[in-house]
């Protein structure tokens, strides 16, 4: 199932994964080797709007060209208990479609 991304120049942004619709805004970090997504939109409902400007950029780009995007998301997975936290990590791979 592929995971469309689309980033304006405008900062807004927009995600397609299956039947999950979600908008929003994005902004990279003060070195350009981050970027954030604040959501403002989930399936066509409202959802919580945090400013950008809050967000903390944290999805490392490993790469980025015109035609391609790689970066690396690191998640937390689980309840804060005595067996702890799982941690994750994944790479994200996209290619522009012409």
């Amino acid at each position: 199932m592929p995971k469309i991304m689309t980033f304006q120049t405008d900062g807004s942004y927009e995600e397609k994964y299956g039947t999950l619709n979600m908008k929003g805004h994005w902004s990279f970090g003060r070195d350009s080797s981050k970027f954030a997504v604040s959501l403002t939109e989930f399936n066509g409902q409202k959802i919580s709007d945090m400013p950008l400007d809050k967000v903390v950029p944290h999805d490392s780009i490993l790469k980025l060209t015109r035609d391609t995007l790689i970066y690396g998301s690191l998640a937390t997975f689980g309840p804060g208990n005595k067996l702890g936290q799982g941690y994750g990590h994944d790479d994200w791979y996209f290619v522009r479609v012409k």
